[in-house]
């Protein structure tokens, strides 16, 4: 990355940092919609489409994925974008037709 990307999360993202701030970290509800509403704010939010559920789908049958890991490679793809992730497994499809790079 060259540090000129648009820089999106995913409603997925958002939830899971929810999730986990609650049960991990404890934190008051209201801490955490502050939290959420300071990431909308700074990065636009993808917000998966039908289509890219049922690409998922097909994708999930084809490689055997997680639901998940089918829909953000999925949603990156038909939105061209590149999806950025620690996850080993996520990165080894880089080389299989949809861009997935570390940060």
């Amino acid at each position: 990355m060259d540090g000129h990307e648009e820089i999106c999360t995913t409603i997925f993202n958002l939830g899971e940092i929810s999730s986990v701030l609650s049960r991990k970290y404890r934190w008051k509800s209201e801490e955490i919609g502050t939290a959420i509403e300071a990431i909308e704010k700074k990065l636009s939010v993808l917000i998966t489409t039908e289509y890219d559920v049922l690409d998922a789908y097909q994708l999930s049958l084809k490689l055997f994925l997680t639901p998940i890991d089918a829909v953000l490679l999925s949603a990156s793809k038909n939105n061209e974008l590149t999806l950025i992730t620690f996850d080993s497994w996520l990165l080894s499809y880089d080389s299989k037709g949809f861009s997935v790079k570390s940060p």
